[in-house]
């Protein structure tokens, strides 16, 4: 063979091998390509299986979504107007190891299911729902916590249903008790809005004076928050404003039942939150059993913005219910 044919070959072969790891690199990425499409495909049935098996039971007609974790005395956490079961995600993890701990998402908040109409929306119809979730659940007693409107409906609930109420955990409840706050007003706008704009027409409510003091203290959880909020349905959340946050009872009204109740019974407020700092104090006069917690310079949303505190204040609480340690006032009228 000449020099000359010598190096044509010398050249096909080194182009040949080229092709050849080319052709290598391209079915190694093919392959991993391949890998990773079917990693994300099953992922994505996972999920979809996951949201098909999401916990919900038939509660008086309509889906209600919960989660649990723990084993032990059950604690239901009740989420307030503007968050959801994700808002106990820190106070759950505190609590899983010696409680069962089950935050419900109330009707109208998804992935509840969401009834078109505002005859289906009432503290009442929260109320009653909670009571049936009980019942399927085959919950006999519970600890029985919420914040805001879930306060709102832990206190309605503990009068009612005394028998099936171990404590009550009452935070930044009671706003709308007194009647100068233009309260009503703050809900017609913000419902009209909802419909019309969307979600996003709650950004301003949540940067109200009570809502601040998150943004300055943890502006990440803040985005969290406002994250979880964006998620709801705009419907739902007007529907709620309208029957649940309008048209329910003041604080005020509940004297006589509160002057009865003998439950143990935790206040906990921000002492910034001004619409539920008079509640508070109403509540911790008038409950026989009851301790008042305040938190400084803080606003409506103490859960998320002080948790570390509040978590230990709850589980301080519970301790001592448990161990029938909290005390009735001797001095009370």
């Amino acid at each position: 063979m000449s020099l000359l044919h010598r190096q044509i070959s010398v050249l096909f072969f080194q182009k040949l091998l080229l092709v050849m790891l080319d052709c290598e690199v391209f079915l190694i990425a093919f392959s991993t390509a391949k890998k990773i499409f079917n990693t994300l495909y099953c992922y994505r049935l996972i999920s979809q299986d996951m949201e098909i098996r999401m916990p919900t039971i038939s509660i008086n007609g309509v889906e209600i979504f919960y989660q649990e974790k723990g084993v032990g005395a059950p604690v239901i956490l009740l989420h307030e107007f503007a968050d959801d079961f994700r808002s106990w995600e820190s106070l759950t993890e505190r609590l899983c190891n010696d409680y069962k701990v089950i935050s419900i998402n109330n009707r109208g908040y998804p992935p509840s299911e969401i009834p078109q109409h505002q005859d289906d929306y009432s503290q009442e119809i929260l109320v009653n729902d909670l009571h049936t979730f009980m019942n399927e659940m085959s919950i006999e007693k519970a600890h029985i916590g919420g914040l805001s409107m879930g306060g709102g409906t832990t206190l309605v609930f503990g009068l009612k249903y005394p028998e099936r109420t171990s404590s009550m955990i009452i935070a930044g409840a009671g706003s709308g008790s007194n009647p100068s706050e233009g309260f009503v007003e703050m809900i017609e706008f913000y419902s009209s809005k909802l419909i019309s704009d969307g979600m996003q027409a709650l950004d301003s409510y949540i940067r109200g004076e009570t809502r601040t003091q998150l943004i300055r203290k943890d502006s990440r959880a803040f985005e969290r928050f406002r994250s979880r909020l964006l998620d709801h349905s705009n419907l739902g959340s007007a529907l709620t404003f309208q029957g649940v946050q309008k048209n329910r009872k003041s604080v005020y009204d509940y004297e006589d039942e509160i002057k009865k109740c003998q439950i143990p019974v935790l206040i906990l407020v921000g002492d910034e939150d001004s619409p539920c700092i008079e509640p508070a104090l109403f509540m911790k006069e008038n409950f026989p059993k009851s301790g008042l917690v305040t938190f400084p310079q803080s606003g409506h949303a103490i859960n998320i913005e002080e948790p570390s505190l509040f978590n230990r204040v709850i589980e301080n609480f519970l301790t001592k219910v448990d161990q029938g340690d909290w005390a009735l006032r001797s001095n009370i009228s």
